[in-house]
């Protein structure tokens, strides 16, 4: 079955607020992310879309003067055996340098008509004697057969085109606003409206579903003064934000992560600006980019908030498998190359200092039973025999003591740090297999820290030893 696309209309109650510029970054990127979009531009009395893709990275098909629009398809609908189709008015703009091709319907033929024909439109008469309605819809099902995205450039404020904008044409609305109370409210009623509106038309539609966007944000210059815009914001917009968003996460997180910016450098002429500064982090280009990606990833917030559209976590789960089975290498490496040998050293090397421990101890009270004889057999008879021989036996025997001790010690250790190493091996490998690809850095940290446990000395001798066990 077809997968049909979706109408996106670019709305604001109020002009100023950037939602041009923000229809045409929007398409450029997911033009560029090999997406098939049409831009409608429905702003009649205020055309232009089209400007934003006239630099000289760009190549139009056509220009606008030499090409009808949607002035010229209404109009033509007073004459039924004259009217124009709307793919005979698409105007293609491409750029090899970015990779991005999309189409454009125009307001309407750029000449000295245009002015005159907007003003003869009569919609009443229009949707009454021409069925409108009927045409518009037959239209918008011909655009979604074609297009995956089609981004409507709507009216501002409150009119009969904004009404075709924002009630019979869109499956979105991406509607922009400042931080005024009128351009706030002013919005809200309009999509209010809109949403009661969808359920008395004669067509099917889906649910109206919105995208706030705060625009023109100054939160790096007024901190304090944003911060309660954002409450008024989340307060004011928290019934739209929860058609799509996740229940756990927070309203103000998507206010932060789709607002845009005000950098004054953009300002100045029709530009755009993922395409020629990038999405990093920060840019106007990233709030562009993360309202392009809520839309290409019909409204999955994490890849949203991630920066991945659908093809690129594709390509990742394609990755993770492969990177798992790297791991499940690296794994397995781990444990044969250097934690079985850690544990055979330390194991050694605890049977080693045990066994110093039991011949120290018989040469010392070997010593005890023979030296104290042999030392006092040449003293002084003022000292007795008996006293020397006692004496120095109870001096062998402490050192024999002391010195055993010392190899007791150290034998312990290593015994205690192989059967630490045997531990966390038998708790690590009695995982899930998927738990331990995910578990692996942290068990390794913990043998880490195990083995940082051990002296300078015992390190030297553990990588000697390590060395020679691995030749």
């Amino acid at each position: 079955m077809q997968r049909l696309g979706k109408v996106i209309t670019f709305y604001s109650f109020k002009g100023g607020v950037g939602r041009t510029m923000a229809l045409s970054n929007v398409a450029a990127l997911l033009a560029k992310w090999q997406k098939k979009v049409l831009i409608v531009d429905f702003d009649l009395e205020a055309p232009g879309v089209e400007k934003y893709f006239t630099s000289s990275d760009f190549n139009l098909s056509t220009e606008r003067s030499e090409c009808p629009g949607v002035v010229d398809i209404l109009t033509s609908f007073w004459f039924e055996t004259s009217a124009i189709d709307w793919s005979d008015c698409v105007i293609t703009a491409s750029s090899p340098k970015y990779g991005v091709t999309c189409d454009i319907l125009t307001a309407g033929k750029d000449t000295a008509a245009y002015a005159s024909n907007l003003q003869n439109l009569n919609w009443d008469s229009l949707f009454e004697k021409y069925n409108l309605a009927e045409k518009l819809e037959r239209m918008r099902n011909e655009w979604k057969k074609k297009y995956d995205y089609i981004l409507v450039d709507s009216r501002t404020g409150i009119s009969d085109i904004g009404g075709i904008c924002t009630i019979y044409l869109p499956d979105i609305i991406a509607f922009l606003f400042t931080t005024n109370d009128a351009s706030l409210n002013g919005s809200v009623d309009v999509i209010k409206r809109a949403k009661a509106s969808r359920d008395k038309l004669a067509y099917d539609r889906s649910l109206l579903v919105t995208i706030p966007i705060p625009s023109r944000d100054e939160s790096r210059t007024e901190y304090e003064s944003s911060l309660k815009w954002k409450d008024k914001f989340a307060d004011k917009l928290d019934s739209l934000y929860a058609d799509w968003l996740p229940m756990d996460a927070p309203v103000k997180s998507a206010i932060d992560l789709l607002k845009i910016p005000y950098v004054p450098y953009w300002s100045f002429g029709d530009r755009l600006p993922v395409l020629e500064d990038g999405t990093t982090e920060g840019s106007i280009g990233f709030s562009y980019e993360r309202i392009a990606l809520l839309i290409a990833n019909d409204f999955d917030w994490t890849k949203t908030r991630t920066g991945l559209t659908s093809d690129e976590v594709g390509n990742i789960v394609e990755k993770n498998e492969r990177l798992s089975e790297e791991l499940d290498a690296r794994i397995e490496q781990y444990i044969v190359n250097r934690l079985d040998v850690q544990i055979e050293f330390y194991a050694k090397q605890g049977l080693k200092f045990k066994w110093f421990n039991i011949t120290s101890l018989a040469g010392q009270f070997s010593s005890a039973l023979i030296l104290p004889t042999l030392i006092f057999s040449r003293l002084s008879d003022e000292f007795s025999s008996f006293t020397g021989i006692l004496f120095s036996a109870i001096l062998a025997v402490l050192i024999a003591i002391q010195a055993a001790s010392n190899w007791k010690t150290k034998s312990e250790k290593y015994i205690v740090i192989s059967q630490a190493l045997k531990h966390e091996k038998f708790k690590f490998m009695s995982l899930p297999k998927n738990r331990r690809i995910r578990k692996f850095q942290s068990f390794v940290s913990e043998i880490e820290d195990i083995l940082a446990n051990a002296d300078r000395n015992t390190y030297r001798m553990e990588v000697k030893e390590t060395r020679r066990m691995k030749k």
